[in-house]
């Protein structure tokens, strides 16, 4: 466990404290034709609230229905917070794996040129292709860094045969570095999954 995930424990056991000594109270009417409830406020657990307006007609009681909503929320609340602090890079997890997934995308739309309509279309792939590698190198962990730099020796281009298993070494990398990170997956299935049968 990580130096935060100790301090976001600290904190809610803190708040589970404090909601605990001052707990939600509720008022409660009761005559002999009827009885109602209101949610009257917190107070200090030893100390009921005291009204006084119709003594013999109302009490005071902890609302323990309250109560537990409010400590399996912030227990809840906790559990997330410890899981998002645990994921490598935090928050920028989701940045980095839209670094990755618009590298592969640019990637593969490259490499196929020839069905390029125009220059522009070329130019503005180009754009976006310097854009995602701005933010993997930015976002991505050493190891993605190293497989992407082992990509961009062989040629960067899938249209190059050399080029094509440095490629699925840095997918099955930034497999790794993402939400999968204990999973394997097969290179022959990534080639099939980014290129197609007929590629």
């Amino acid at each position: 466990m990580n130096t935060k995930q100790k301090t976001l424990l600290k904190i809610s056991a803190v708040l589970l404290l404090l909601i605990g000594l001052f707990p939600p109270w509720k008022e409660v009417m009761h005559t002999q034709e009827l009885r109602s409830e209101r949610f009257y406020g917190h107070s200090l657990i030893f100390e009921p609230p005291k009204d006084g307006r119709w003594p013999a007609l109302q009490s005071y009681q902890i609302d323990f229905g309250s109560l537990a909503v409010m400590w399996v929320t912030v227990g809840l609340l906790t559990s997330l917070g410890v899981v998002y602090l645990r994921l490598p890079g935090g928050h920028l997890l989701p940045l980095r794996a839209q670094a990755h997934v618009d590298y592969i995308r640019l990637a593969t739309l490259i490499s196929r040129r020839d069905r390029f309509h125009g220059e522009g279309e070329r130019d503005r792939l180009f754009v976006e292709a310097a854009d995602a590698k701005a933010r993997l190198a930015v976002y991505a962990s050493d190891g993605v860094v190293a497989a992407a730099a082992a990509f961009e020796k062989s040629g960067g281009d899938l249209g190059i045969a050399d080029a094509v298993n440095p490629f699925l070494e840095l997918c099955a990398r930034m497999r790794q570095d993402t939400i999968m990170q204990s999973e394997q997956v097969n290179g022959n299935d990534l080639f099939l999954v980014l290129f197609g049968r007929g590629s």
